[in-house]
């Protein structure tokens, strides 16, 4: 079989919300994992992980909070997808700008609480819980309408 040439601008016409979302999640997990102690802010897995590892060390609430945050944005999101996508068809727009004020609110608030000290800090948990409610709604949006 012949292989087929899709032009650049083709392919970017296609994938380009998932790329620049990619891009973002990306940029985001590493400022929170350099910034906040290793927190994952992009995917859960890191979360059981590092909650499983501060269990045995006797550390587990703040994980479990972050498991709890991250899981618990997922499901408002797709909730609000379900029920309003019919109604709004930009609903996407509307995450999108949800996320993008999650992220701007995340920067402020590692700008004002930083220096950080150690992750128990009020400043440092309030910071990742911005972090990682808007890495969870880019995993719902990508999963239910991307």
């Amino acid at each position: 079989m012949p292989k087929t040439y899709i032009p650049i601008k083709d392919r970017w016409q296609h994938y380009h919300e998932a790329s620049i979302l990619s891009l973002v999640g990306g940029w985001l997990n590493t400022v929170g994992f350099i910034a906040l102690f290793g927190i994952y802010t992009n995917h859960v897995t890191g979360y059981i992980v590092t909650a499983g590892k501060e269990s045995i060390l006797g550390g587990l609430g703040l994980w479990a909070l972050f498991i709890g945050i991250f899981i618990f944005t997922i499901g408002i999101t797709a909730w609000c997808e379900q029920r309003w996508r019919a109604k709004y068809p930009n609903i996407l727009l509307a995450f999108l700008i949800a996320e993008t004020i999650l992220i701007v609110l995340f920067m402020c608030a590692g700008y004002m609480f930083s220096p950080f000290e150690k992750l128990n800090e009020y400043g440092a948990v309030i910071t990742a819980m911005l972090g990682i409610s808007a890495m969870g709604i880019r995993n719902a949006i990508i999963r239910t309408i991307l």
